[in-house]
């Protein structure tokens, strides 16, 4: 299998999807007969993992998409599960299986705070995206985060609030931008609309094209 994942590495073009291992090596203490690797369950992300491990001999079987396990063809050793993104790279971190394909954002998000998750390949070549502030269009003014943090200074009745399910980068983030007054309204989903819903000023999220930023009358800043 480990000669599977160099295979894996030569064949990949870049992007932003990894192959993470554990920084404690395969498993979590409890003795197996399968190794345990983690995909992303559905969407372009299980489409694309499922092509790149074809292209490398080990085609993935999906005997049944109402169920959270599969194969891979010629490795009967390994079992696979289907997980959302962001559990893969919580059961990678604690030893639940030892390898996942996840987005690098969700290993710095849930990575623990001695990096306890390790990208064993950091380019698969799909995924492409970027972690973004977006606030509102009508803020014609503010055009990057040290125009952020100057109307922030002068308008300090009350915190920003900024909605993200990425707390903690954005914590880092704001931070290395001098920003200090605000608070993190966390949200698992439709970000882009909480500032027309008034429950947030601006937002921290994935952005790929900007189209659906634009199409909620945000902007993405410097």
């Amino acid at each position: 299998f480990l000669q599977l994942a160099t295979d894996v590495r030569c064949s990949a073009p870049r992007g932003c999807v990894r192959i993470c291992l554990g920084q404690n090596g395969f498993g979590d203490g409890i003795s197996r007969e399968k190794i345990r690797i983690a995909v992303p369950s559905k969407g372009g992300i299980l489409d694309d993992t499922k092509d790149l491990l074809r292209d490398v001999g080990a085609e993935l079987r999906i005997s049944n998409p109402r169920q959270y396990t599969a194969a891979l063809r010629g490795f009967e050793d390994v079992e696979v599960w289907l997980q959302r993104p962001p559990d893969i790279a919580r059961k990678v971190r604690d030893g639940t299986v030892e390898l996942g394909f996840t987005g690098y954002d969700l290993v710095v998000e849930h990575g623990g705070e001695s990096n306890e998750i390790v990208p064993v390949h950091e380019d698969l070549g799909y995924g492409q995206c970027r972690l973004a502030v977006g606030v509102p269009m009508k803020w014609g003014d503010i055009t990057g985060m040290e125009d952020l943090s100057k109307h922030l200074k002068n308008n300090s009745e009350r915190p920003l609030r900024v909605a993200s399910k990425y707390s903690r980068q954005t914590k880092k983030f704001f931070a290395k931008s001098g920003i200090k007054n605000y608070r993190i309204v966390y949200m698992d989903g439709a970000l882009e609309a909480s500032t027309q819903m008034g429950t947030a000023d601006c937002i921290v999220d994935l952005v790929s094209s900007g189209v659906t930023l634009r199409e909620n009358l945000l902007k993405e800043i410097e």
